[in-house]
């Protein structure tokens, strides 16, 4: 949800980002029409209840429980909230060619949560220069907590450190 926060941010508040990260973004909220349905029902008629965040398939169990055991993770919604997430990733899409900073895309290939496809989308439509998408094939969405997960730290260090130096 951060990724997605951040670049909102550099897309309707020039000159308050030099630069974004953004991990794993959710850019695209995956619903089925079963899943769509339910949530028009809840927001209706229970829009504060919450729904118990999935902790994903067996191999990124090990990934979601580091996630979850840090005081700030989310381990349960509002639906309120998700609405607000698919509007906020609606918006995105509209202003994305408003992104300007240097914007580094960081995304698993094994993501059940966010599709990697929309990263990859989303780089395609970014105007940000430099601008980079950094796919991990072993990965899913937790990143810096699954095994493999320092390398995502390396080359995160790596992207800034690289980053032109502006004049003073």
């Amino acid at each position: 949800m951060g990724g997605l926060i951040v670049l909102l941010t550099a897309a309707t508040h020039k000159g308050v980002a030099k630069g974004v990260i953004a991990l794993a973004p959710a850019l695209q909220i995956p619903l089925n029409p079963v899943r769509k349905l339910i949530l028009s029902l809840a927001l209706r008629f229970a829009p504060r209840s919450k729904i118990l965040l999935q902790r994903g398939p067996p191999e990124e169990i090990e990934g979601f429980q580091k996630a979850k055991d840090l005081e700030y993770s989310l381990r349960e919604v509002s639906v309120k909230l998700i609405n607000e997430m698919i509007k906020a990733s609606h918006k995105f899409w509209r202003l994305a060619g408003d992104i300007i900073v240097p914007v580094l895309l960081i995304h698993g290939e094994k993501d059940k949560v966010i599709p990697f496809e929309a990263s990859k989308r989303a780089y395609q439509l970014l105007a940000s220069y430099p601008k980079e998408l950094k796919v991990y094939p072993d990965l899913g969405h937790n990143l810096f907590f699954e095994p493999g997960g320092e390398k995502v730290v390396k080359d995160v260090i790596d992207w800034v450190s690289n980053l032109p130096r502006e004049n003073p």
